[in-house]
């Protein structure tokens, strides 16, 4: 699902990448639940699942 999306790119290994720069974050549902090892979880995302997905670019991290 992810790979069909434009700009978007899925490796074999399952790196993901945008406009041919590889991603640092995978958030679901807005938490960071797989840190760097988030091809564990795009790889078993359900396209009827997904009901929407966003691009952040020059996503920065607040640290609370």
């Amino acid at each position: 699902m992810i790979a069909k999306m434009p700009g978007m790119e899925v490796k074999p290994d399952g790196q993901i990448s945008f406009n041919g720069k590889a991603i640092n974050k995978f958030y679901i549902e807005g938490m960071d639940l797989m840190g760097d090892r988030y091809a564990l979880a795009s790889g078993n995302l359900l396209r009827k699942r997904v009901k929407s997905v966003e691009v952040l670019r020059n996503h920065q991290l607040v640290n609370a």
